[in-house]
C-alpha cells in the first residue's frame, strides 16, 4: 500500500514537471479596429522592425516582443493616435532602429549619404588609376627615344 502511494506521488510529480517549463502567455483582450484603422495598422507594420529579430518586419516576426509591439500599435491606433504618433512612440521607446526608413536628420546623414560618397570615391579612384595607366602607356615611347639619343651620344 505504501509503495503504491509512493508510485502515485512520483507519477503525479513527474506529470507536473513539463508544466513548469511551459511559457505563460498573458491573455489580452482582442482590440477591434474599424476598417480604416485596420488598413492603417496593416500599412504601419511592414515599416517597423522587430527589435528581437532585427532584420524582420514587425508584420512577419513571431517573436514574443513582436507580438507585444503589434498589440501596442493596435492599442494606440484604437486610442486614436495618428501614424506619426505611433511611430514616435516606438522611436521614443526603442530608438530610430525600429524604423526601416529613418528620417533624414543630422544623426542619420551618414546612413543616407554614405552610399553616394562611396560611389563617388570609387569613381575618383577609377579615374586616377585610368589616368596613371594612360601616362605609363605613353611614357615608354618617350623613354625609347631618350634611350636612342643616349646610345647615339655614346657612340
Amino acid at each position: 500500500m505504501k509503495a503504491m502511494l509512493y508510485m502515485l506521488v512520483l507519477a503525479f510529480g513527474l506529470a507536473l514537471i513539463p508544466a513548469g517549463y511551459a511559457q505563460v502567455q498573458s491573455v489580452r483582450p482582442y482590440i477591434p479596429l474599424g476598417a480604416e484603422q485596420e488598413a492603417r495598422y496593416m500599412a504601419l507594420l511592414p515599416g517597423l522592425r522587430c527589435m528581437q529579430c532585427q532584420n524582420e518586419s514587425l508584420e512577419s516576426s513571431q517573436a514574443a516582443l513582436a507580438q507585444d509591439m503589434r498589440y501596442k500599435v493596435r492599442e494606440l491606433i484604437a486610442a486614436g493616435d495618428s501614424d506619426a504618433q505611433v511611430r514616435q512612440y516606438l522611436v521614443d521607446r526603442y530608438g530610430q532602429y525600429v524604423l526601416y526608413k529613418p528620417p533624414f536628420q543630422p544623426l542619420t546623414w551618414l546612413l543616407w549619404l554614405g552610399p553616394f560618397g562611396l560611389v563617388l570615391l570609387a569613381m575618383f579612384v577609377a579615374w586616377r588609376v585610368a589616368r596613371r595607366s594612360r601616362l605609363e602607356a605613353s611614357s615608354p615611347a618617350l623613354d625609347e627615344a631618350a634611350l636612342k639619343r643616349l646610345l647615339d651620344e655614346t657612340k
